[in-house]
């Protein structure tokens, strides 16, 4: 399988796609100014306890207060619940079905109202909900995730050689420092002494760094930020099968390199510079696919669909017929097209990163045999997701029930907002994706056309966001193409739509 980095990096945003044989898989996009804050380090103060839910809520510094769970704070718990889902040991299997004793003590017993405490982000504020935080303190590496507050040993699921993973068990428990735990993440696979004693020097090294600052500061106060998009993904998904990784900005690659230089020097040479004039995810056809990521609606090649529709309890997805009718069997028509959708399946809720409880209503099928193909298919495309899945068998309603670990707001979310015309039912794109989402066109055609001047025409509020806060960006593209752009606002456009004219009126095809 050949796989791919592609990281474009203009002045609003950065984004990052991961494909596997010229496929997108996964999306990642993180605006200026707007860095997510999971995993990030605060020293918070209790603001208010809450026995009867056995939690508290804690001030970080943000606009909601971060909600702690007991089972997150109290010492006799010797692995917290996140960070054990996250890198799917087993122990969250044990922890989750009850086997694994919860904490007898209270929240009241280990938090008192104005308490300063050391918490991280597990989960990102997400709709009308604060962070969720834990005391439980982890700190990624390249190999290892050092967790500084438990004292456990844990192999990442995704390593199943059982001698592999006792090897590895042994060689941690030797090197760790006396009172910490480590969880040894996939690329640790193979690896020994040396690799490990090099994460563990510079985990440490930054956790006695984040002790220092927490002593010394008053609550609330960020002590530690998670790196950077394009470091992050580096660090968790660059492994020795990436072939290639493009880059479109001289100085974020030159960073990138010396990133890789120090934790993964072998991917150093795959990193490419990008010069080309059309821009980098143009080229590679990926602005197609991720408008059709936010459409609900995904077609298969076999004319069938899936339609997504996310809701507040949950995600629901259709598996249906569409244009496909088949050749033979009704039985062989549905088993056909839930192959296909299965596959799918796993590729949205990767690329649209959905979590929590997910419904599938596949085609109707009376085999039995059929549908564990079904589930196999679906279990086993699974297995490239790096967040935790769970798939349970046909409810009796014919449904196929999962949840998929959530994290951080999914890809609509993050590049959308709740629709003005309908009241909050639906979502559009927001205005500074749609601004920048023009900009980008106004390159494309600055770049084929012969027009020396444009019209930009749009509605109000994204002409007034052109015209001032992204009038700089326009500028630099007036003065590299030696080009004009008129922007006119017109109140009869809907919010998304946008319209590119030459000066005698025609429309310009942007595609």
């Amino acid at each position: 399988m050949y796989k791919e980095v592609v990281i474009s990096v203009d002045e609003s945003e950065v984004r990052v796609a991961l494909l596997e044989d010229k496929v997108l898989q996964e999306f990642f996009v993180e605006r200026k100014g707007r860095r997510g804050i999971a995993s990030n380090i605060y020293k918070g103060r209790v603001e208010s306890i809450l026995p009867g839910m056995e939690a508290a809520f804690v001030d970080i510094g943000l606009e909601k207060s971060g909600f702690l769970y007991v089972s997150d704070v109290a010492k006799e718990v010797d692995i917290f619940e996140e960070m054990v889902a996250t890198y799917g040991e087993e122990e969250a299997t044990k922890l989750e079905s009850g086997k694994r004793a919860r904490p007898s003590l209270s929240i009241e017993d280990i938090l008192r109202k104005g308490q300063e405490i050391l918490v991280q982000v597990v989960k990102e504020p997400m709709g009308t909900k604060g962070a969720r935080i834990s005391s439980h303190i982890s700190l990624p590496g390249r190999f290892l995730v050092l967790m500084p507050t438990v004292e456990h040993i844990g192999v990442s699921r995704r390593i199943t050689n059982e001698k592999e993973r006792e090897r590895l068990r042994g060689l941690l428990r030797r090197l760790r420092p006396t009172g910490m735990g480590f969880i040894l993440r996939t690329a640790g696979e193979g690896k020994g002494k040396k690799e490990f004693l090099a994460d563990i020097r510079y985990l440490t090294h930054l956790w006695r760094r984040i002790e220092k600052i927490g002593r010394r500061c008053r609550a609330p106060k960020l002590i530690h930020q998670e790196l950077g998009l394009i470091c992050r993904v580096a660090r968790d998904f660059f492994y020795s099968d990436i072939n290639r990784v493009v880059i479109d900005s001289k100085e974020e690659g030159a960073a990138l390199k010396g990133f890789l230089k120090t934790f993964l020097p072998d991917l150093r040479p795959r990193v490419e510079i990008y010069k080309d004039e059309e821009p980098l995810f143009s080229s590679y056809g990926l602005e197609k696919e991720i408008e059709a990521a936010l459409r609900s609606k995904v077609w298969l090649k076999s004319g069938g669909n899936l339609v997504i529709e996310e809701g507040t309890a949950g995600i629901t997805i259709d598996v249906n017929t569409g244009r496909y009718v088949g050749r033979g069997s009704l039985e062989g028509t549905a088993l056909r097209i839930n192959l296909e959708a299965a596959s799918a399946i796993a590729r949205q809720l990767r690329l649209r990163d959905l979590g929590g409880i997910i419904i599938i209503d596949f085609i109707d099928m009376e085999l039995q045999k059929n549908r564990k193909k079904i589930l196999r298919r679906l279990e086993g495309d699974l297995k490239r997701d790096r967040s935790k899945t769970e798939v349970l068998q046909y409810s009796p309603l014919g449904l196929v029930e999962m949840t998929r670990q959530r994290i951080r707001e999914n890809l609509s979310r993050t590049l959308c907002q709740p629709c003005p015309y309908c009241q909050g039912r639906g979502i559009v794109k927001s205005v500074v994706t749609i601004s920048i989402g023009a900009q980008r066109k106004l390159r494309r055609l600055f770049s084929r056309s012969t027009e020396k001047e444009i019209v930009l025409r749009a509605h109000p509020q994204v002409a007034f966001h052109l015209l001032n806060e992204a009038r700089e960006s326009i500028s630099k593209l007036e003065r590299q193409f030696r080009k004009r752009v008129a922007v006119e606002e017109d109140s009869g456009l809907h919010l998304e739509e946008v319209k590119f004219l030459s000066r005698m009126g025609e429309e310009l095809d942007t595609e």
